[in-house]
This record gives structure tokens, C-alpha cells and sequence, in this order.
């Protein structure tokens, strides 16, 4: 692209204008550069354990301590987001939870549904529209972490009508065409090219 715009200096635009323009695109071709070479040493800087080298055949075990395990999952990250930060895969993830006795069942909060039922009551009020997930976020932030199914149950529970005002809420309004047969009205979704 230089070379072209050197060649065309002088013949479609003036000198000046054309030295000028040469030293943008020299400049933007840098900068695109520069933005180039960040993505890629961020690309190549997350955080990758050290190998334990046991002296025998085979792969090198990561070593990654229990501490470092519990912290991650006392953020409340995944095994599988676990194993994205530390850069291994999930079933490595999976032995070493299993080889230091951690469960991840344990960290749930150990509530009887009564005690659920009346906390999710507090929570949700008269507010039909708070849904499982809402109430999931709200439980967590408090501090008492509880599975999807309990809450969803639960609020089935303390709450038919409104699990089913907002079962019937969130419906779709389908259009209704009147064509005069068939093929005669082509219809395309807008999202439909959002489907790969």
C-alpha cells in the first residue's frame, strides 16, 4: 500500500499531500502492528503451573497445591473454570480434587428446605417476576449457596401461581399470516443469520 501510494505521488495528488498521506498509512500499519503483538503476549500469559518431573516415563505432572485449589473455588469458580485458569484440562482438575479429598458438594450450604421455603419467602416478597436464578444470585450473596433444583423447587412450593405467571408471561406472540396458498408469503427471521 506504501509502495502504490509512492508511485502515486506526484501524479494524482500533490507532493505534500502525498508525503503526508504516506506517513498515516505508515503510521496506522505500526499501530496495527503493535495491537497485533499485545494480543498475542496476552494470548500467551495466563498462568501455567510448574511440572513436577518425577524422574520417570511419561508426561510430567503439574503441580498444583491445595491451596491454590480451595482459593480458586472459594471464588466460587467451576472445576472447569479452574482448569481454563490454570491452564489444564477439567479431568486434571477432577483427579487432583479427588487425590486432596475435596468436594464440591460441600460447599453447598447445609439448609433444610423449611428453612429455605422462609428465606425464599423474605426474599421474593409480592414480587411475581423474581425468578429461580434471581433468587439463586440473592441467596449467594448472602452467603448460602443452594442448588438450582432446590431453589426452583422451593419457590414451586411457596409460589405456584407465580411459577406460573411467569411460565405464561414469557411466551412468544407468533404472527399469524393470510396468504391465498402455499409458498405465496416467504418469511425470513431477522436472528435466523445469527445460526451457523
Amino acid at each position: 500500500m506504501v509502495r502504490s501510494l509512492q508511485w502515486a505521488s506526484g501524479r494524482l495528488v500533490e507532493l505534500d499531500a502525498a508525503d503526508e498521506m504516506i506517513a498515516v498509512v505508515e503510521q496506522f500499519l505500526q499501530e496495527v502492528q503493535n495491537i497485533g503483538d499485545v494480543q498475542r503476549s496476552a494470548e500467551d500469559a495466563h498462568y501455567q503451573s510448574p511440572f513436577l518431573r518425577s524422574g520417570g516415563v511419561g508426561r510430567p505432572r503439574r503441580d498444583i497445591s491445595v491451596d491454590q485449589l480451595n482459593f480458586l473455588l472459594s471464588l466460587n469458580f467451576t472445576a472447569r473454570q479452574v482448569g481454563d485458569i490454570l491452564g489444564m484440562s477439567y479431568s486434571t482438575i477432577n483427579n487432583r480434587l479427588r487425590q486432596f479429598f475435596i468436594s464440591l458438594r460441600c460447599r453447598y450450604s447445609r439448609i433444610s428446605d423449611a428453612q429455605l421455603d422462609e428465606r425464599i419467602r423474605e426474599l421474593v416478597g409480592v414480587n411475581y417476576e423474581l425468578g429461580p436464578e434471581a433468587v439463586r444470585a440473592r441467596l449467594h450473596a448472602e452467603g448460602t449457596i443452594v442448588q438450582r433444583r432446590r431453589v426452583r423447587a422451593s419457590m414451586l412450593r411457596i409460589d405456584p401461581e407465580g411459577a406460573a405467571y411467569r411460565a405464561m408471561s414469557h411466551l412468544l406472540q407468533r404472527r399469524v399470516y393470510r396468504v391465498a396458498g402455499p409458498n405465496s408469503l416467504w418469511h425470513i427471521d431477522g436472528n435466523h443469520k445469527l445460526i451457523s
